[in-house]
């Protein structure tokens, strides 16, 4: 378990390591017998003021890296992998192209709605990540900012 930048020793009384044990993802990374780093966001009850208003800190899995290969996983790989850990994944709103937009102004303001985790909350914004690649961007919604920053 890391935060951002650190190795996290285990501890009982560390939100990151409560959220690992309670997922129980050591042990479901375990029985897939591959050497896997997984990347999400820890949200909830005394994160970043919990904006979303979730009752229960929780983690959302954006990323997975192969360590043995030196490559993420692809967008259709992770997904797969994720729903067969059981684990939460951050929401995938829909795939799109780029071109679909015309402007910067046009991704900001497909960037401003409501959040999938709380349909009460605004969203922070949206990351837009090329499926073959591992090239990727967000998009922060001003009228969040606006709220919070």
């Amino acid at each position: 378990v890391c935060s951002r930048n650190i190795d996290l020793l285990p501890s009982d009384s560390n939100t990151f390591w409560k959220v690992a044990i309670k997922n129980d993802i050591e042990n479901k990374l375990r029985t897939l017998n591959r050497n896997l780093a997984i990347q999400g966001e820890l949200c909830g009850p005394g994160i970043q003021s919990n904006r979303y208003n979730l009752t229960d800190q929780d983690f959302f899995v954006f990323n997975v890296y192969d360590i043995d290969k030196g490559e993420y996983l692809s967008s259709n790989e992770r997904l797969e992998l994720i729903e067969k850990l059981q684990l939460k994944h951050v929401p995938v709103i829909t795939k799109i192209t780029l071109n679909q937009f015309l402007s910067i102004n046009d991704i900001l303001l497909f960037a401003e709605n409501k959040s999938y985790l709380n349909k009460n909350s605004e969203r922070e914004g949206i990351v837009f990540k090329n499926v073959s690649t591992q090239e990727s961007f967000k998009a922060i919604s001003n009228k969040y900012l606006l709220k919070f920053e």
